[in-house]
């Protein structure tokens, strides 16, 4: 089911096993900081309706640079959204812009040190078919 989709990404679920995914797309090199905020902002609001149990992030488009600035900015927001929203298990495909990828992977560092291991378990795979595999168990 369609939940979101601009020109950054794409928001889906699959309702029957509860996992979300978010598909980002090439625009991402040209999104304002104020755009991913905002598009964050509203995925978390979609998510918090729904509690989907696992959410896939499929990276591999993604190629934003998130300034250490945003990156707390991120863990900030996110961090009590995810307490609340059910997710459990968080997988991400690498981008194929290695900024991208690096950026994506510290801000998920600093979610996580807010977090206890038990209440979120994260993975990154190289595709998305692994990725869905193990969001599925």
């Amino acid at each position: 089911m369609l939940l979101l989709e601009n020109k950054y990404l794409q928001l889906s679920m699959d309702l029957h096993n509860e996992i979300a995914y978010l598909e980002w797309n090439r625009q991402t090199a040209f999104m304002s900081n104020e755009d991913f905020q905002n598009i964050l902002c509203m995925c978390m609001e979609t998510l918090k309706e729904l509690q989907p149990k696992a959410l896939l992030g499929n990276d591999q488009h993604f190629s934003k640079p998130i300034s250490p600035e945003l990156q707390e900015w991120t863990v900030a927001q996110l961090n009590p959204h995810l307490q609340t929203s059910g997710i459990r298990k968080m997988a991400f495909t690498s981008s194929r812009d290695f900024i991208g990828d690096l950026s994506i992977q510290q801000s998920v560092e600093e979610i996580q040190k807010n977090r206890p291991r038990k209440q979120l378990t994260v993975r990154y795979f190289e595709n998305i078919e692994d990725a869905k595999k193990w969001v599925s168990v």
